[in-house]
């Protein structure tokens, strides 16, 4: 008698956990929904290729093929 309490308590609480989870997620999700329709998408910025052009030098783009060459040649698994 004391084995089929048991597991009928605690079969009643896996469904309660798992249906608390379940609202909580479905809830989770309507509140995000909600916030995309009433907040819209973030802007989205884009950068032209003059103006990455611009960002990085060609010494820094030098320095960094470089660094990147010596790193691979040093780790190398020869």
């Amino acid at each position: 008698m004391l084995d089929t309490e048991l597991l009928s308590n605690g079969f009643q609480l896996m469904l309660v956990g798992m249906g608390m989870v379940f609202v909580f997620l479905s809830v989770l999700v309507f509140v995000t929904i909600l916030m995309q329709r009433f907040l819209g998408e973030p802007p989205v910025t884009v950068i032209s290729e003059v103006q990455r052009k611009e960002q990085i030098s060609s010494e820094e783009i030098a320095a960094i093929s470089s660094a990147i060459h010596t790193y691979r040649n040093k780790n190398s698994k020869s």
